[in-house]
């Protein structure tokens, strides 16, 4: 099992570094050494409105999926508009296909393979049930540079059972085989 760090921000340090230092959630993940989504996980149980509502990371990197797939003659259905309702954002030759973006944070890439539900007792709980109703599964990992984005292409049983992130640094030797690895979707 990984290392689990905690992260010790409270809410008016997190106020002064992204509202009135205009620090970004990348720079704030680099000043603390954690994960882009743990900071913006903070901001959002804090209250704290995102600057960049007009374009998400995660649109970002499918509308760059979309495009990298579409030059390179694989045809798609694009189901996002629905996604809510099922796990899986594209399918392609009939595979049925997960989408996860992540930004660049210390040289590594952070997604989340895990949704929250609440259960009867209206707790939150972190569920990866997702995973088992995809054949394939893409990770976008967005650069700083926008030309040098990395894609892993893979099958949920490359990941176990037990993560609910997954964490890959540019330099990953384990993850190079997935990297644009689009045989996956013939």
């Amino acid at each position: 099992m990984g290392k689990k760090y905690v992260v010790d921000i409270d809410e008016i340090k997190l106020r002064q570094l992204y509202i009135d230092e205009g620090k970004s959630d990348r720079e704030i993940s680099e000043m603390y050494k954690c994960c882009i989504t743990t900071i913006r996980k903070r901001r959002h149980g804090y209250n704290i409105e995102s600057k960049h509502k007009d374009l998400d990371t995660f649109k970002k990197g499918f509308m760059h999926i979309k495009s990298v797939l579409f030059n390179r003659n694989i045809k798609f259905n694009d189901v996002y508009t629905i996604a809510d309702k099922q796990p899986y954002n594209l399918i392609i030759n009939k595979k049925k296909v997960m989408v996860k973006v992540a930004n660049i944070s210390s040289n590594r890439y952070c997604f989340s393979l895990s949704r929250k539900y609440r259960n009867d007792y209206n707790v939150i709980k972190r569920e990866r049930k997702d995973l088992g109703k995809v054949d394939v599964l893409i990770l976008i990992g967005l650069s700083k540079d926008n030309d040098k984005h990395h894609i892993w292409v893979l099958e949920p049983k490359d990941i176990s059972a037990a993560r609910m992130t997954l964490n890959i640094s540019v330099a990953s030797e384990k993850y190079k085989y997935f990297l644009n690895n689009y045989k996956l979707l013939n």
